[in-house]
């Protein structure tokens, strides 16, 4: 007999603060739930800070203790 384990995926949840600003100011996006995070457009790492000079939505990916991966967007 083999087992076989199965990891659930991370529950990854991607927030703005503020997630509507004005154009030249600022935005703060951090994730929960993983690991490890990657934000995309812009391979952006941690939780940068940006301003957009249109209305943006961010992918965050991240990759908890097992390799597993998950997504979730943010608009600012």
């Amino acid at each position: 007999p083999v087992t076989v384990t199965v990891n659930s995926l991370p529950i990854v949840t991607a927030t703005a603060t503020p997630s509507t600003i004005c154009s030249g100011e600022t935005s703060v996006l951090s994730g929960t739930g993983a690991a490890s995070y990657g934000w995309e457009p812009g391979a952006l790492t941690g939780s940068p800070t940006v301003s957009p000079m249109t209305t943006t939505t961010y992918t965050l990916t991240g990759t908890d203790g097992n390799g597993c991966t998950a997504s979730s967007t943010a608009s600012v």
